[in-house]
């Protein structure tokens, strides 16, 4: 059931991947990288990020199952999502707010116009 909750949260992760990848080589090359330059320079950050998650989600797994309470490790996960989703939100409302660019990508584009 709790697998089934989370599936709208993680809808809104997998929208526009193929959209923002553009954006972020299109602002790399006008940076001065190439893509191939760039998609390495991702590829190893991503093998980073998974190295220290994967270790933290498994603790966090542990002390769930050790407790006999497995299902508070959705809600953790679930919670994670949450947080992501409100900090992107808070950035982008107060960047608009105070009538910049809420992104780089967004600066480098007005900055070419």
């Amino acid at each position: 059931l709790q697998q089934l909750m989370m599936l709208p949260l993680s809808f809104p992760q997998g929208l526009g991947k193929a959209s923002l990848s553009t954006l972020v080589i299109d602002a790399g090359s006008s940076a001065g990288l190439k893509s191939t330059e760039l998609s390495s320079y991702l590829q190893s950050l991503q093998t980073v990020a998974m190295l220290i998650a994967a270790p933290m989600w498994t603790k966090i797994f542990t002390a769930c199952v050790g407790r006999g309470c497995a299902r508070r490790f959705h809600a953790a996960v679930c919670a994670a999502v949450v947080m992501q989703l409100a900090a992107v939100a808070l950035s982008t409302t107060q960047t608009q707010r105070k009538g910049r660019p809420s992104t780089k990508i967004e600066a480098i584009r007005s900055e070419g116009s």
